[in-house]
């Protein structure tokens, strides 16, 4: 209920609703006095309603409904501590939170036991330079969730995961037991070659059920597609995540941490941290390696005045370079072999685009040219090591060595078998355009996977999905400008 404390505050507000109060009551006379719609002794409003949701409010029917599920977006920050907790080289706040809603759907995709978490728990948000649109969340949650599980870490339960305001959050307890049991794995040779013998099947899988749905993609019915093929990729898209969810974390904060450890004994920290580079590089090319370098090649054969025109141009101008381009047959085979490089979310267009071949021909033109160093042999270094730390440091470096090259390996596939993904929403996207629901095709990405569900199955009105989209693209771009300045 309100009172006349609040007044000032009500006049600010779009609408209003209690839990109660009657007809007579401030908070209904003061609404009809603003023109504003008004539910009154709904006796539960504050008990669902979150910070963060969008509602509607019918002050003639007395309606009151949820149009987002918001709730699982916007964290509620009960506490931010001064702690803080390392990873993926990011000192990462803890900070204790009122627990969201989970998400029911995920069931359907989930392999592991359906565990509610406390009413409040506390977080860290591990990439905090990353933001996910709502369709990504959908992927990665419940991955994440499982991530315990395919580490052979059943007793640690699932690993809480959210993504809120456009960043994943997961629970800081779990993790952090995750990363410190992590260490007996890696420094054990037996179990480390079982997890990379699980890796590479997980890897295997993926790759098939994404040639399999690949297969079907021009299947009419989209929505036949999504009650099947759709939910065996998702199924597989989970174990290959939680796989390799950790992989960059494992190497930046446990491995190459323990090799500089060791240099640092024998050498002074200056020699020690220039050993560390020269011993970490690869002795065999890596994917993001060999696509630069194929795309520079591509570049140093496209006449100066069309890059100027790529990078420079714009509208129509910039597309026909791009269109011409598309005859030469060193670009067709390029495309034809990378086109699905893009940035991480799905939001992001590929290289198909011609503002993101644009970029990176600009991105490539500032850089220097890429090309694969041998590493160090370990000879001459372990001269001066003990015999104990010597065979400790070649463990370690090997361990290191393939921490490193999966970790932009599983980057690339993970690109790769999802690119077969975002182009199938796209096509429905499409649709949604057509329909006036959304303003571009990628839109899409704007809505949780289970909200795709239920639009389809007539759970939501399509007006609804309009306002969702237009206010989580509005949030999401502030987001990525803010984080880009």
């Amino acid at each position: 209920m309100t009172n006349p404390d609040m007044t000032v505050a009500l006049g600010k507000a779009s609408a209003v609703i209690t839990d109660a109060g009657g007809l007579s009551s401030h908070a209904a006379i003061i609404a009809r006095e603003l023109k504003i719609p008004a539910v009154v002794g709904t006796e539960i409003a504050t008990k669902i309603l979150q910070d963060g949701m969008i509602v509607e409010v019918d002050g003639i029917k007395g309606e009151v409904k949820i149009l987002s599920k918001e709730d699982v977006e916007i964290p509620t920050y009960l506490e931010k501590t001064k702690d803080t907790y390392t990873i993926f080289g990011n000192r990462c706040p803890i900070t204790t939170i009122k627990t969201p809603r989970k998400e029911p759907f995920f069931k359907r995709v989930s392999d592991i036991t359906w565990e509610n978490p406390p009413n409040k728990i506390n977080v860290i948000a591990p990439r905090p330079e990353i933001r996910n649109t709502p369709f990504t969340g959908s992927l990665i949650i419940p991955a994440i969730e499982r991530l315990p599980f395919a580490l052979g870490f059943d007793d640690v339960g699932p690993m809480y995961a959210y993504v809120m305001n456009h960043l994943l959050y997961i629970s800081y307890e779990k993790i952090s037991e995750v990363m410190e049991r992590s260490k007996s794995m890696l420094l054990n040779e037996r179990r480390w070659k079982s997890y990379l013998k699980n890796l590479y099947e997980k890897y295997d899988l993926f790759t098939k059920v994404t040639r399999e749905i690949n297969e079907v993609e021009e299947v009419k019915d989209f929505e036949h597609l999504l009650e099947g093929a759709f939910i065996e990729w998702w199924k597989a898209h989970n174990s290959f995540f939680s796989q390799t969810f950790l992989i960059q974390a494992w190497g930046d904060e446990i491995i190459w941490p323990l090799i500089k450890q060791i240099l640092e004994k024998y050498y002074t920290r200056e020699q020690a941290l220039e050993l560390l580079s020269k011993l970490s590089k690869l002795p065999e090319p890596i994917p993001s390696v060999e696509f630069y370098s194929d795309f520079q090649k591509l570049v140093s054969m496209i006449p100066v005045k069309v890059l100027e025109k790529l990078i420079h141009g714009k509208g129509e101008e910039k597309k026909k370079v791009f269109e011409d381009l598309k005859k030469n047959v060193l670009f067709t085979e390029f495309m034809k072999k990378w086109y699905w490089v893009r940035d991480r979310d799905f939001y992001y267009g590929d290289i198909r685009d011609v503002d993101i071949f644009s970029h990176f021909v600009k991105l490539l033109g500032e850089s220097k040219r890429i090309e694969n160093e041998p590493p160090e042999p370990l000879g001459k270094i372990a001269e001066k090591i003990g015999k104990e730390d010597k065979e400790r440091l070649e463990y370690l470096i090997e361990v290191g060595r393939i921490l490193k090259k999966e970790r932009d390996y599983h980057h690339f596939l993970w690109l790769k078998n999802t690119s077969v993904i975002r182009d199938l929403f796209l096509n429905y996207g499409s649709t949604l355009k057509e329909k006036g629901i959304s303003e571009e095709p990628r839109d899409i990405f704007f809505l949780w996977i289970p909200e795709i569900y239920d639009l389809l199955e007539g759970k939501l009105r399509q007006e609804e999905i309009r306002e969702l989209v237009k206010i989580r693209k509005k949030n999401f771009m502030r987001q990525v400008q803010w984080k880009s300045k």
